[in-house]
């Protein structure tokens, strides 16, 4: 399904070619999108799997899977800290992505994992706008992930 999708934005390869902060500020927003509901389920970390597997990990003095939980313990800190301090984080990260491409997969990719497990509390609503906002999603192309995101996940 993920896979589905990225291949009509672009092939798998153009994630292989990512910077590794690129691949961390990525990682950074997918953990935001899983912790800020106060509640991890086992499809959000599917989700989350799928969505590490297009990266290549570069890093040798840490694995992705110990940076993921320091991102889920950055994202708590966020969370707990409420909206502002959700927008800060996130003013913080999103311009390490570099590429629109990238910043709408974020979007896209965050938003699969709020609605993994059929229901889109009003804290991941919140992300998802802050989202679009802070990620700069143009309103054709949001349109165009959440009619893609809503035939997919059968809502």
């Amino acid at each position: 399904m993920l896979r589905k999708f990225l291949s009509f934005f672009m092939t798998g390869d153009q994630f292989k070619k990512l910077t590794q902060d690129q691949n961390e500020a990525l990682m950074e927003i997918l953990a935001m999108a899983i912790v800020i509901d106060g509640d991890v389920s086992a499809e959000e970390l599917s989700e989350l799997g799928k969505s590490a597997k297009l990266l290549t990990w570069q890093r040798e003095d840490q694995s992705a899977e110990e940076f993921v939980e320091g991102c889920f313990a950055d994202a708590e800190a966020a969370r707990e800290g409420g909206h502002e301090a959700l927008r800060a984080r996130l003013q913080a990260i999103v311009p390490r992505l570099e590429e629109e491409w990238l910043r709408e997969e974020a979007y896209y990719m965050s938003a699969l994992i709020t609605s993994s497990d059929a229901s889109i509390e009003e804290s991941e609503r919140s992300l998802l706008n802050l989202l679009v906002e802070e990620l700069g999603i143009r309103r054709e192309r949001l349109e165009f992930i959440t009619h893609k995101i809503m035939k997919e996940q059968s809502f």
